[in-house]
């Protein structure tokens, strides 16, 4: 049988008091199959229905959190393949209405899909050296999984626009000055700080209080009105833009 890259990637799990850890996995950057985004719905299903979990950390094994959508794909799409929804799509639903608090916590590089992962958990903790970007615009694309609805309801809306139109990744400390991410380590993020940095969130923040902001995310709805946006904002704001 022959086993299509797209079909590679898995994710594997374990329990830390009580916090289900998540590692995807799917060397080198952790890139989001729909084989690891399937494996990554039945997993958080499984940690809903287990009374010993109360948060589910989200981590990218070795290095990097995700570089997001594999780039193959693309690919294939010039060559006249049949598009099909991105895979990450299904995952920030599964995420959406999860009961339990999610947390991503980042190290390396969450870009394009693996920064919309991001976005789709209630709080993201990031190593110091982290990256975080939606970079499709480099490649003549937009985030296709709701990255320019949710990352302006983060972060102001000029300097998510910036995000979106130019596709540079912000550093963890810009990151956590904008309100990308909520905590940063101090040093090195494992599991072991990640359950730190998530029970600090969690002790400060009531149930009612969680970071699920997206119920009615703001409508940006196509390119063109990003674009006009982006034109009016520097305009009349073009420190923001330099």
């Amino acid at each position: 049988m022959t086993i299509r890259k797209r079909d590679l990637g898995t994710v594997e799990s374990k329990q830390s008091g009580s916090f289900r850890i998540v590692l995807l996995r799917n060397p080198p950057l952790n890139t989001l199959s729909p084989g690891l985004c399937r494996a990554l719905i039945s997993e958080i299903k499984a940690a809903e229905g287990d009374d010993c979990v109360k948060g589910i950390i989200l981590m990218g094994h070795g290095n990097h959190f995700s570089a997001g959508h594999d780039i193959m794909e693309f690919k294939e799409m010039e060559s006249g393949a049949e598009p099909r929804k991105p895979a990450e799509r299904d995952v920030i639903s599964v995420l959406d209405s999860c009961p339990l608090p999610t947390i991503a916590a980042i190290k390396g590089v969450a870009l394009g899909g693996g920064c919309e992962l991001c976005l789709g958990c209630d709080f993201r903790v990031a190593d110091n050296t982290a990256q975080i970007g939606l970079p499709e615009i480099t490649m003549g694309l937009i985030p296709g999984a709701s990255g320019t609805q949710r990352l302006p309801h983060l972060v102001p809306v000029a300097k998510a626009l910036k995000m979106i139109m130019f596709g540079a990744p912000v550093r963890a400390k810009e990151a956590l000055s904008m309100g990308l991410v909520d905590k940063v380590a101090s040093t090195g993020l494992n599991s072991a700080t990640a359950i730190q940095l998530a029970s600090e969130l969690l002790q400060s923040t009531t149930r009612h209080a969680r970071h699920r902001l997206y119920a009615r995310p703001p409508r940006f709805v196509n390119m063109h009105f990003i674009t006009n946006s982006a034109e009016i904002l520097d305009l009349r704001y073009p420190l923001y833009f330099k």
